[in-house]
């Protein structure tokens, strides 16, 4: 064998081993569901959404509600007639019918089954149990109409009353009609049904001949079409009509045959006006306006698809017989899959702007168009140890270049031709045709295949890993610490303080507004130009801030991948951020690369390839409804409705919820709050939260979603109340208010009751006190006066002696009326003192003068005083201070006042108090003075026992030798009215 064989030999043996292999060519990123994911069989016959959003299967095992997340299953035990459904109505009051293999039906009204009251009618009109139903309808006056397959056509009014019936008759294939809520088919082999009907709208297909009355407007679930569009014939209205194995094209002028061989059992439009059809054993067929013969799009070949429905979002559910439910998020969305035992997968992608080119690290090549057909496949010879780790594609040199830790190469017009000694580079660009790579050790031309090197002019340059070209043609670079820019190939730090601009830098591309677009590992994406620096992470709208690569369309439009999906942004005017994932078609969320051909955007993960027009991928614009799946408390569920009571030791809340985005597949973001908890949102992609120990009180918990293009939909509130603890309540706390209060207003009360006891006691016994010592003192004037009274009897003086005795009377009555009171007046207390005076006066014989002065700001009717207040002192004055004296004596009263205080001085000439305490003691020895020991005592009481401030001061009087000249007395006390 020739060595030229041998190598033809060896380079087929390579392809046959490192040829990337994929899996059906490229297919639309259906997303399938089957009984492993909840779905109670795999015969599936019809599909429905209600208003909330809910999506409905019916199934040979019961029916199906889907919110997104999981299937609820509802079977004979939760009411239905028969757990075998094959049609699902939804009519005006938002009731949802279902038909069932027994021509039983019911409806679907506050979360319960409620039998229809007239099946025992339509089972009777139909009288045949092996019939089956093959339509239902109900229109705004409740009335049911059902189509049964080689029966006919029935109408029961809500009364329950038959209101028309068609029967069978020869030579019809089958009709359709339509009432005032929509279409309704028999899908039988023989009626016919009458030209005249007043009620409905008619279209015959007969065996020779379509009888067009007008045309109906196209609904989802019928079996016949028209859609005011224009025609390619007449610009008439079209109307799409499946009977038997054939589609026509119908207009008033006649129909034409489209479509032949094909047993269609249900169509639906989408929001691109595309007509789907599902066949049996067949799979499902895409029509395009204006519906003409000819090649249509097929998916899921070998599938035979019982029903067609459009979502509020614009996804297509497809029911099959025997394998589930397929969802369609946006058809859009291509898709080509690696074969998972492949040698060798994709791991770069880059375009020429004319091709797309997949190379793997084994150097295979795969060479597609810009409608993701595969052109050809190639292999570039490497040695060993080489590895492809790098390509870009350069649109102004239509090369693609492909590099590693090795020698290098590119590729132009499906030729690879093979670089020697290329260094070790990790980014280029084209100008001109000249080829500039950057790489650690500086800056490479590629000029006609040469090489030529400017090393950098700074040693300690970080590790580049991408290039870009500012609007000034200056070169950006981007490193392992952040951006750079470039001047005399001298790198130059740009970030300055910007810690944003410190980041790794993966990629790097500039847009037609000059701005230079950077993908980061750790700080989303970077875009700067001017000194102006723009933002884009997690917080607003980035799936992740570690990215793989960045692109600009042509449209101007920045897409980023990372390992958890792509985003577009849209940075101009309102910043827009679109999130795709798996859950829209992408093969796998692990996004190596990304490339672009015109408007065409090109992703390559690490199971596949997907594709589509930028033009085509509509915004998602609806923001999904929140529906409370359900609660569970301390554990226990719960009934899910808002507003719920709960007990105070009911404080464990777990909340589970669902936003009806089937396009996210139930990866949907949240955010959330609870008011009294949490005032600021909380984020999270779990749609149960829990709450421990809720203190008592009414909450609303709130929750919204983020749809595909970051937008937010308004909050769903729930609300529940947690009762208080019994002392915990208003009443309660009341209650203890009232009691403490209570308590305390009784022990305050008894409290100042006890204190007032004490002090009546007190002041009692003060009075009693008191009283002593006024009894006290009255024995001591008694003795003394009735000393006078015997020395006036031993000088025979009868007159003196009667006079003495009358006076002494009249002091003993007044003595004996203020002391049964406290405080007198003071003109009381001044009568008994002036009397008194009297009465030592003519005792001593006139021996002293003696004058009492009242100033007329006192009035002596007014002011109060204690009884016998005045007389102690003046007794004291005239015992002690003028009766030792040998000269005659003489005693002032006077009494004024000085702002309220009241004075009171009493003052003689006598010998003074140190001469009378010398006399006393020499007359009498051993002898103790009360009067004044009881003064002062009384003062001390009078002090405790009123709010007045009784004071006494003793003044010592002197000649102008300092000789002794007498004593004067000082009381004073407040004025008491």
């Amino acid at each position: 064998m020739s060595i030229r064989c041998r190598t033809i030999m060896l380079r087929v043996w390579v392809c046959l081993c490192f040829f990337m292999t994929w899996v059906n060519g490229q297919e639309l990123a259906f997303r399938h569901y089957g009984t492993k994911d909840g779905l109670p069989s795999a015969e599936v016959y019809d599909i429905l959404q209600d208003r909330q959003g809910f999506m409905w299967f019916a199934t040979d095992m019961g029916v199906a509600r889907f919110d997104g997340y999981t299937f609820e299953v509802f079977t004979t035990d939760n009411g239905l007639p028969d757990n075998t459904v094959f049609k699902m109505y939804l009519d005006s009051h938002n009731r949802i019918w279902f038909g069932c293999y027994n021509q039983r039906l019911c409806y679907f009204e506050n979360e319960a089954f409620h039998a229809y009251p007239y099946n025992q009618l339509l089972l009777d009109a139909i009288h045949n149990k092996s019939l089956l139903l093959v339509d239902l309808l109900v229109d705004d006056q409740d009335a049911v109409h059902v189509g049964v397959k080689a029966r006919g056509y029935f109408k029961i009014s809500k009364d329950g009353v038959m209101v028309k019936e068609v029967t069978t008759l020869p030579e019809v294939m089958g009709y359709c009609v339509q009432t005032e809520k929509g279409m309704l088919s028999t899908g039988f082999d023989n009626a016919d049904i009458e030209k005249t009907i007043k009620y409905v709208s008619c279209l015959l297909i007969s065996a020779n001949r379509f009888n067009y009355q007008h045309c109906v407007r196209v609904m989802n679930d019928a079996k016949l079409y028209s859609e005011p569009v224009k025609s390619v014939i007449s610009g008439d209205t079209v109307c799409l009509v499946s009977h038997v194995r054939k589609l026509m094209r119908c207009t008033e002028k006649g129909c034409i045959e489209v479509a032949g061989n094909y047993q269609v059992l249900d169509m639906g439009m989408d929001h691109r006006r595309n007509i789907w059809m599902s066949t049996i054993d067949s799979g499902v067929y895409r029509m395009k306006s204006p519906y003409q013969p000819g090649v249509w799009d097929h998916w899921l070949d070998g599938e035979s698809i019982t029903g067609v429905t459009m979502d509020v979002q614009g996804g297509m559910w497809f029911a099959t017989v025997a394998n589930g439910v397929y969802y369609l998020p946006d058809e859009v969305m291509h898709a080509r899959r690696f074969e998972t035992s492949g040698k060798s997968k994709g791991r770069l992608i880059a375009s020429d702007q004319q091709h797309m080119y997949v190379v793997g690290e084994q150097g295979d090549v795969e060479v597609l168009n810009e409608n993701g057909d595969i052109q050809r496949s190639m292999q570039i010879s490497l040695s060993k140890s080489m590895h492809i780790r790098y390509l870009a594609g350069d649109t102004a040199c239509r090369k693609l270049f492909c590099w590693g830790h090795g020698n290098a190469c590119y590729i132009q017009n499906f030729k690879i031709r093979y670089l020697a000694y290329f260094p070790h580079i990790t980014d280029l660009l084209c100008w001109h045709d000249t080829v500039t790579a950057v790489g650690p050790g500086g800056i490479i031309h590629l000029v006609d295949d040469s090489i030529y090197r400017f090393g950098f002019q700074q040693k300690e340059v970080p590790a580049i890993t991408s290039m870009a070209m500012a609007t000034d043609r200056s070169m950006l670079l981007g490193s392992l610490e952040g951006l750079y820019g470039l001047v005399d190939n001298t790198p130059y730090f740009i970030g300055g303080d910007d810690e944003r601009l410190h980041a790794r830098i993966v990629k790097m591309q500039t847009d037609r507004n000059g701005i230079t677009w950077m993908a980061t590992k750790g700080a989303g994406l970077l875009g700067y130009r001017d000194s102006v620096i723009y933002h884009y992470d997690v917080s607003n709208g980035l799936c992740s801030n570690l990215l793989t690569d960045v692109k600009v369309d042509q449209g101007g439009d920045i897409w980023v991948s990372s390992f958890s999906g792509v985003n577009r942004i849209r940075p101009e005017g309102k910043p827009e951020v679109l999130y795709l994932s798996n859950a829209n078609g992408l093969v796998s969320n692990t996004v190596l690369g990304l490339a672009t051909i015109k408007n065409k955007i090109w992703i390559l993960s690490e199971q596949g390839l997907n594709w589509f027009d930028a033009d085509e991928l509509l915004p998602d614009t609806l923001n999904a409804p929140i529906v409370f799946r359900g609660l569970k408390v301390n554990g226990a569920s719960k009934p899910c409705r808002s507003g719920l009571e709960l007990n105070p030791e009911e404080n464990s809340i777990e909340i589970t919820f669902a936003a009806l985005d089937f396009r996210q597949a139930g990866v949907v973001r949240y955010r959330y709050r609870i008011n009294g908890e949490q005032d600021s949102w909380s984020y999270t992609s779990q749609n149960t939260i829990h709450y421990e120990r809720l203190p008592s009180g009414k909450y609303t918990f709130e929750v919204s979603a983020q749809n595909q293009s970051g937008v937010w939909s308004p909050s769903s509130p729930f609300q529940l109340s947690i009762s208080p603890y019994f002392y915990d309540t208003l009443w309660f706390r009341l209650l203890l208010i009232l009691v403490l209060a209570g308590s305390v207003g009784w022990y305050v009360y008894s409290r100042f009751r006890r204190l007032a006891w004490k002090n009546s006691i007190r002041n009692d016994l003060t009075q009693f006190q008191m009283q002593a010592l006024s009894a006290q003192m009255n024995p001591h004037f008694i003795f003394n006066s009735l000393s006078s009274i015997q020395h006036f009897v031993m000088q025979h003086d009868e007159r003196a002696s009667n006079r003495y005795i009358s006076r002494f009377a009249r002091l003993m009555r007044l003595i004996l009326d203020n002391s049964q009171k406290t405080m007198i007046p003071l003109e009381s207390e001044l009568e008994a003192l002036e009397i008194y005076l009297e009465l030592e006066s003519m005792r001593f014989n006139q021996g002293f003068d003696y004058a009492i002065h009242v100033d007329p700001s006192v009035k002596p009717t007014d002011v109060r005083v204690p009884s016998l207040f005045l007389q102690p002192y003046v007794e004291n004055a005239i015992w002690h201070g003028l009766m030792p004296k040998t000269e005659k004596g003489k005693l002032s009263i006077k009494i004024y006042k000085v702002n309220k205080v009241v004075y009171c001085e009493i003052e003689d000439n006598g010998v003074g108090r140190h001469a009378s305490v010398k006399t006393n003691r020499e007359k009498r020895p051993g002898h103790t003075s009360h009067g004044t020991v009881l003064s002062e005592k009384r003062l001390h009481l009078l002090n405790r026992t009123t709010r007045n401030s009784f004071s006494c001061e003793f003044i010592d009087l002197l000649n102008e030798q300092g000789n002794p000249a007498g004593t004067k007395v000082v009381l004073t006390f407040s004025e008491i009215n």
